[in-house]
């Protein structure tokens, strides 16, 4: 069994004005370098085997103050990105809702429903960050049988991962900056720990 633990980077200034960043490539704030502090110190026990994280600058950054002075390098695959929201991408929440109004309809939507919703049609399903992501976790487990490793990513992999592997709900399931989510794997399965 392999214990993958997901990590949500800090905070950036995009989160704090709660526009979708997607593949943007945002740095951190301040307050998102002491949140991966806090996680730093909150995992300090956890002998990490590997260190990995997307390649984008907020989980880069978040996976290198988190892995301190651990003699690993951190590894970087793009398969672990946040979801593309195409034309999406810098336009917050808000002005998203007064385009499309698409809030009522999705919440009229089963689980399953939502995991394939696309606001656009350009944009990435929950479902198709699970499709992309889910190969390089599986690698990354049988890399590490027996294992702990720590993967940096970002809240849409993280909650689109809970909702197609623990059926959790897509509209109460919210990943936090900073947080932390534990999967195992083990024949060929990945599950949540915690």
């Amino acid at each position: 069994m392999a214990r993958l633990h997901l990590v949500r980077h800090g905070e950036t200034d995009w989160n704090v004005q709660k526009r979708y960043q997607g593949s943007q490539d945002i740095p951190l704030n301040e307050r998102g370098r002491l949140q991966a502090a806090e996680v730093a110190n909150q995992l300090k026990e956890i002998s990490f085997a590997g260190i990995y994280s997307s390649h984008l600058k907020r989980a880069f950054e978040t996976a290198e103050i988190i892995r301190g002075t651990r003699p690993l390098q951190v590894v970087q695959y793009p398969e672990l990105k946040e979801g593309f929201y195409a034309s999406l991408e810098g336009k917050t929440f808000l002005e998203i809702e007064e385009q499309f109004g698409f809030l009522a309809a999705h919440a009229e939507l089963s689980n399953v429903e939502k995991l394939h919703f696309k606001i656009i049609p350009e944009m990435e399903s929950g479902y198709e960050v699970t499709q992309r992501t889910l190969p390089i976790l599986k690698l990354i487990a049988q890399k590490h049988l027996g294992e702990d490793v720590l993967i940096v990513t970002h809240g849409g992999v993280i909650r689109a991962l809970l909702v197609y592997l623990a059926n959790h709900d897509w509209t109460t399931t919210k990943i936090h900056n900073g947080q932390v989510v534990t999967f195992f794997y083990e024949e060929d399965c990945l599950k949540i720990l915690s």
